[in-house]
């Protein structure tokens, strides 16, 4: 678990929480509309009121009902804004601190205009292969609704939603510093994704797929155990803080190992850690 250290050390140790704090605040506000847009404790309430027969796609798509689609569907419009908004301030602050030693914030709309173009790029193009792993995992919805047993039913429908999950992360693996390289050499996406593709490779590829899946799948989790409650807004709360917690780790973890990858040199480690200032003696 190298990067998810490393990614901790940034978050937490360097700077004594304050690096977490900016980006956490930075990021409620999409959190907070994903926490609408894609609600995961509807998976719950999908699974203990699961039934068969139903073999309508767009139902399907809304898992039998239980997201509301015009919610969803304006949730998600404001969430592209708002993650192209936020996404680029953030990863202009943090690909800042790495390359010359400074965390600061000078200014939202300073720090938007930036990394802009870079962050676009990346929304669009995950956006897209989101709603292809969705399209296909709805289709598989659709088939399993044909089968008799509304358990046996259940149960390929929980392992296709899986298998969907595995492969949007396994993308995320691959392209991990798809971002950086836009950011940083300036290449275009196809090429930036290529070349992050390129050195997320053999066991590299295993130790950054946990790195990615992991803490992801445990704030999922918490999101889809919360469903138990069945209180929209315990829910709303939860999944704000976790779906904002997954884009705090995210994005710090693709400048990190876009440093570790290629082997830079950080320059916002020598002030926390080589440079030594002693006490004055009274």
């Amino acid at each position: 678990m190298k990067y998810f250290k490393k990614t901790m050390e940034y978050l937490f140790v360097l700077e004594k929480g304050k690096r977490f704090l900016t980006i956490f605040l930075l990021f409620l506000p999409v959190g907070f509309v994903a926490a609408f847009a894609a609600p995961n404790a509807a998976v719950f309430k999908w699974l203990s009121d699961f039934t068969v027969g139903d073999t309508d796609f767009w139902h399907a798509w809304c898992l039998n009902g239980n997201l509301n689609w015009h919610v969803t569907l304006g949730g998600l419009c404001v969430a592209v804004i708002f993650i192209m908004f936020f996404f680029s301030v953030v990863s202009t602050v943090v690909a800042r601190s790495m390359r010359v030693g400074v965390f600061k914030l000078s200014g939202i709309f300073r720090e938007f205009n930036e990394n802009f173009f870079p962050v676009m790029a990346a929304t669009f193009m995950y956006g897209a292969i989101t709603l292809i792993i969705k399209a296909i995992m709805t289709a598989l919805f659709v088939m399993f609704q044909t089968f008799e047993d509304a358990t046996v039913a259940a149960l390929f429908s929980s392992v296709a939603g899986v298998l969907a999950f595995l492969l949007l992360c396994f993308m995320v693996t691959i392209g991990v510093i798809y971002l950086p390289f836009m950011v940083y050499n300036g290449l275009r996406s196809f090429h930036a994704f290529t070349a992050s593709a390129g050195k997320i490779t053999g066991k590299l590829q295993v130790k950054m797929f946990f790195a990615v899946t992991i803490p992801v799948a445990v704030c999922v989790g918490i999101g889809v155990a919360v469903g138990a409650a069945r209180n929209a807004i315990a829910s709303i709360v939860v999944e704000t803080v976790t779906y904002t917690l997954v884009f705090t780790y995210i994005v710090t973890l693709t400048f990190v190992s876009y440093y570790e990858i290629l082997e830079l040199k950080r320059e916002d480690y020598p002030r926390e850690y080589f440079y030594y200032k002693p006490k004055r003696r009274n």
